[in-house]
């Protein structure tokens, strides 16, 4: 009997934590609110275009406003309690996004192609936990690294505004891989080692250009055709997502237009050169490396930049 009670005790453990997750011992949500507006007709909104000169883009997006690589975002301020964002035809059905009010806890939500998402009511977390400082601070970032929306359309109540917030005078941007970009943490770009650093420094701007399996070197790696010391200088990342949109013409970054310089640049690559399967010889990798950091130095003349150390490198020998 003590040895069947063993059994069913272990049975149901196994069955709990299979059923759930749990991060830094509490159990995390994965049933996501459903926050899509069913009917837009029934909403009296004063409405935005993407392009609104109060809203401020975070991290890489193209001209039609479809995000890349990792945790891009935007911000603004805003009067009343309400926001509803509508998603163009080149997001992603399902794409995770995450969203907060004036700094507060991220919410989570998953977004659809052309639907309207109502993600600010009175009864959102952080709704007048500010007052009687104005206004209100809206911020988005997408969390899934390999997905992305299209911004078109921003909404809030009839007789309200949004309000463009300042950035921050600090800036910083992590060029990277898997590590950077968040692959296979709990929330992805919202997880990630560069989020952490970006985040934890406290009112800083941070932009994540970091895409799993890419290489240094401009070559295939891991499914990625091209290389950070290329596609770093481009608006989208190396995904399929970005071929459907752009071809093989994809559009360059327009680094004048940046909101904020970085005055920190963290390049973490290397892992992937180094890797036997993608074939990449030391004279290849170092090359690709001492472009890369002066394409950044060309393109923030200013900033100091910071390369992580990849370990083991013993793969990268030069052919005899």
């Amino acid at each position: 009997m003590m040895q069947l009670k063993t059994w069913a005790l272990a049975l149901t453990l196994g069955r709990v934590v299979e059923a759930t997750i749990l991060q830094n011992g509490q159990v995390r949500e994965t049933n996501f609110p459903e926050t899509k507006i069913s009917d837009l007709s029934a909403y009296d909104f004063n409405t935005y275009d993407a392009d609104a000169a109060e809203i401020s883009y975070k991290g890489r997006w193209d001209s039609k406003k479809v995000s890349y690589w990792s945790a891009p975002g935007f911000v603004f301020g805003f009067s009343g309690d309400t926001v509803a964002i509508t998603f163009g035809k080149d997001t992603v059905n399902g794409t995770l996004i995450g969203y907060r009010i004036s700094g507060m806890d991220w919410i989570f939500t998953n977004v659809t192609v052309g639907g309207t998402h109502l993600l600010v009511t009175p009864e959102t977390l952080g709704i007048g936990e500010t007052y009687p400082v104005n206004p209100q601070r809206f911020e988005m970032r997408v969390s899934n690294w390999g997905y992305g929306v299209q911004i078109d359309k921003v909404h809030v109540r009839t007789g309200e505004s949004l309000i463009k917030i300042p950035p921050y005078n600090r800036t910083i941007e992590f060029i990277g891989d898997s590590l950077s970009a968040g692959d296979f943490q709990s929330y992805e770009g919202l997880s990630s080692f560069a989020y952490g650093v970006g985040e934890g420094m406290g009112e800083t701007e941070y932009y994540v250009t970091a895409f799993p399996g890419i290489c240094v070197a401009d070559q295939e790696c891991w499914g990625n055709p091209r290389g950070q010391v290329h596609q770093w200088f481009y608006s989208s990342d190396t995904s399929w997502r970005a071929t459907e949109i752009w071809g093989d013409n994809p559009e360059p970054w327009d680094f004048e237009k940046m909101e904020t310089i970085p005055d920190i640049v963290v390049i973490n690559l290397g892992t992937n050169d180094n890797n036997v399967a993608n074939n990449v010889s030391a004279e290849a990798y170092v090359d690709a490396y001492k472009k890369l950091i002066q394409g950044v130095h060309g393109k923030y003349p200013k900033a100091q930049v910071v390369v992580m150390v990849v370990p083991l490198l013993s793969n990268l020998n030069p052919e005899p």
